[in-house]
């Protein structure tokens, strides 16, 4: 089991070290001009969005997941966050569309460069792995089955994201104001 922890994280290395900064970049400022954020994904996705959602909470952010019953309708001014691996995940394009119909900007994550969701989006920032349904010319041929190593990029990437947003507040700023005292 623990025979294979260097390979992932070699293959990590590596796939975060290929994500376009320009992307990141365009991300981040769909991020920094947006009222409230809004996630939506599906399985293992969906979990990983929830971990950058919580880091964003703590952050001072207004987040929402979509499907939980506290979710209010989204609208313009808020940016729903949207990954899959594939790009064709039917909810995750169904909730894309229901949230650019009703205004809000749309930022992608995924394997697919060329599918149906990274289409829709404002802007787009590309896991380069071959997954299952994911890849693109250039994209990394993992090991791991399914999604595995894109989900993986997914945290990693949620964490550096929160990483860099938390170097920006003011001195002393914390994300333990925020951190639940409810578990």
């Amino acid at each position: 089991m623990m025979d294979h922890l260097p390979a992932i994280l070699r293959e990590q290395e590596e796939l975060l070290g290929r994500i376009a900064r320009g992307e990141e970049e365009a991300f981040r400022r769909e991020l920094e001009k947006a009222g409230r954020l809004f996630f939506t994904g599906a399985g293992r996705t969906m979990l990983m969005l929830r971990a950058m959602a919580m880091r964003l909470m703590q952050l001072g952010r207004t987040v929402y997941l979509a499907g939980d019953t506290n979710t209010p309708a989204i609208g313009p001014g808020d940016l729903l966050i949207a990954a899959s691996a594939s790009g064709e995940t039917g909810s995750v394009l169904l909730n894309a569309r229901k949230g650019l119909e009703a205004g809000a900007r749309l930022a992608v994550l995924t394997a697919s460069p060329a599918s149906s969701l990274a289409a829709l989006a404002h802007c787009r920032v590309w896991v380069p792995v071959a997954a299952e349904k994911g890849g693109g010319k250039g994209a990394l041929a993992s090991f791991q089955p399914g999604g595995s190593a894109f989900e993986q990029c997914l945290l990693l990437w949620g964490d550096g994201l929160a990483l860099s947003l938390l170097e920006e507040l003011p001195e002393g700023s914390s994300v333990m104001t925020l951190h639940a005292n409810l578990e």
